[in-house]
């Protein structure tokens, strides 16, 4: 650690004495905590607001959990917008000690002004100790102060039935890879979800679960409990814990692996035949009739578990529209007031997302600027799609919904599918998530995370290959299966759905919405990669340009 090179590329927090949390959370030292926090946070993968620029960030919270960590709620203030606050769980380690410590969790270089080295700011979710204290809050609650606030714990019925008794030990293990939340899963029984981004207000995401697990749908974990910080009358929600189920991954990994296993054997065989025909019709029209003969031969053993995913997806609308006695669960009506609202939202967010796009693309070269530039004169193409729906007739009730439903929000297990991450899209609010919507706003979600796979499967197959034949046949093999994945999703969609007020009876009025509910999903794409993942910007472009054009 005494290796300056070693630790040059991280951020120096210098300090008047030594290292002590209260001396720092209580002196001057507290603001130069916040400026090295607001040099890390836009490096985090959880961070979403990362093309923002930050003019301040403070800290709000800093509750002791262990004995070196922290759990502090900072606000960080832009130039421009509003907002955001997060839940940062810090911990220190001495200089000399930081060993064990992998280069992605450390965060900040806490140095003497002396010149000497104190030790390392990391995240505390890298710690056993501090993990193992955040169950212990559930176990044996007990009211830890703050400044400001509290921390408060809320148990489901099913708590101790799903922590197998309060006296067995169950070791923490931090799941791999940042998201926009962060998961540890203790003893294999159970899961606890942190929020990273937190809000005042029911967080959708234990209350959807929770909602579902007292409906009697079975494919999503049930709730154990909750850690909730309080200020005053409000509540933030920090921390969910759920029961734990083996799987084989999420969605996305078990889509992406048949593909890759799938690709190479077709291009492999000798005199190998032309991928199925895609369909003449729309995949909803071609999903009353089913899949056909040919597609089944060439694809399925996929397309058994994409018709489970829609026949699981279209239980779980059930489950959500079942309870007309509870006002935040009943359905209701999709009136042309909720319709005009939805769509002058649609309008703003795609002027908003195509004018950064316009702004970015001048950064872009080669065959993606020229994809960016391409999309971006189609706006009024965008718009006009969107208003089209304005006089339409439309019978259907909106209700609650996943609202960021992909292949990584599902859980392969040995035969079927588990639901996950109910939190709804990261950039909206708790009350904007809380809505009741179109249902349809689901299905057009997983239908792009198809796309998604298929285009990811070409991308890595192309790869090593030069012939221009080997490429098309490639490129027709996965719009292929991207083509008939989605039918095989829908038929078994439609056919557990059909006659829920969800869902409009006539095929023209669904037909409708879906195409509406695709294109505001790849908008959002778009926004997303833009801000997030630059390296993926192609995939909503190339999904834009098929939509619009």
């Amino acid at each position: 650690m005494d290796d300056r090179a070693s630790i040059r590329s991280l951020t120096v927090l210098k300090i008047d004495a030594a290292w002590s949390w209260d001396a720092v959370l209580a002196g001057p030292d507290r603001k130069l905590l916040a400026a090295a926090m607001a040099e890390v946070l836009p490096t985090r993968r959880w961070f979403g607001a990362k093309t923002r620029t930050i003019r301040e960030l403070r800290v709000l919270e800093a509750i002791p959990i262990s004995e070196l960590g922290r759990l502090l709620v900072v606000r960080v203030t832009f130039e421009s917008g509003p907002d955001e606050i997060y839940q940062v769980p810090l911990a220190f380690m001495a200089n000399g000690s930081e060993g064990s410590l992998s280069a992605a969790a450390r965060w900040i270089i806490v140095e003497h002004s002396q010149g000497h080295v104190e030790g390392v700011l990391y995240d505390a979710l890298g710690d056993p100790e501090f993990c193992q204290r955040l169950l212990e809050l559930l176990d044996q609650p007990a009211e830890l102060i703050g400044s400001s606030g509290k921390i408060d714990v809320e148990h489901t019925a099913r708590y101790d039935e799903l922590r197998g008794g309060r006296s067995v030990v169950l070791h923490p293990r931090l799941l791999a890879g940042e998201q926009s939340n962060s998961s540890i899963v203790f003893g294999d029984r159970l899961i606890m979800k942190l929020f990273r981004r937190v809000e005042t207000g029911l967080n959708p995401d234990f209350e959807l679960s929770e909602f579902l697990s007292e409906a009697g749908f079975h494919n999503t974990p049930a709730v154990a409990g909750g850690i909730v910080y309080c200020q005053g009358q409000e509540t933030w929600a920090l921390a969910m814990l759920q029961a734990f189920v083996p799987n084989r991954g999420d969605a996305w990994k078990f889509t992406l692996d048949w593909l890759g296993t799938a690709l190479p054997q077709y291009l492999a065989e000798s005199g190998r035949q032309p991928a199925p025909t895609l369909p003449r019709q729309s995949y909803l029209q071609t999903a009353e009739q089913g899949v056909s003969e040919e597609a089944q031969a060439a694809f399925g053993g996929f397309l058994t578990s994409a018709a489970r995913l829609g026949k699981r997806t279209a239980e779980m609308h059930v489950a959500l529209a079942s309870d007309r006695a509870r006002a935040e669960f009943a359905p209701e009506p999709f009136s042309d007031a909720d319709r005009q609202a939805y769509l002058n939202n649609c309008v703003e967010y795609a002027k908003a997302t195509f004018e950064l796009l316009r702004k970015q693309t001048a950064s872009y070269t080669g065959e993606l600027a020229e994809q960016a530039t391409r999309v971006a004169k189609l706006e009024s193409k965008a718009l006009d799609a969107y208003t089209s729906l304005t006089d339409a007739q439309l019978d259907v009730d909106k209700i609650r919904i996943h609202g960021d439903y992909h292949l990584g929000q599902v859980l392969a297990t040995d035969d079927d599918f588990q639901i996950i991450d109910f939190e709804g899209e990261p950039i909206r609010s708790i009350a904007e998530r809380r809505q009741k919507q179109l249902a349809l706003r689901d299905v057009a979600g997983m239908l792009r995370s198809f796309h998604y796979a298929s285009r990811t499967a070409a991308s890595e197959g192309a790869k090593g290959q030069g012939d221009s034949a080997t490429l098309n046949a490639i490129n027709n093999w996965t719009s292929s299966w991207y083509a008939w994945t989605c039918v095989a999703f829908l038929a078994d969609y439609l056919r557990i759905a059909r006659g829920s007020s969800f869902l409009p009876a006539d095929l023209a009025q669904t037909e409708q919405l879906l195409s509406v509910c695709l294109l505001e999903k790849a908008i959002y794409e778009l926004r997303y990669e833009l801000n997030n993942r630059p390296d993926w910007v192609y995939l909503p472009l190339a999904a834009l340009e098929g939509l619009l054009r």
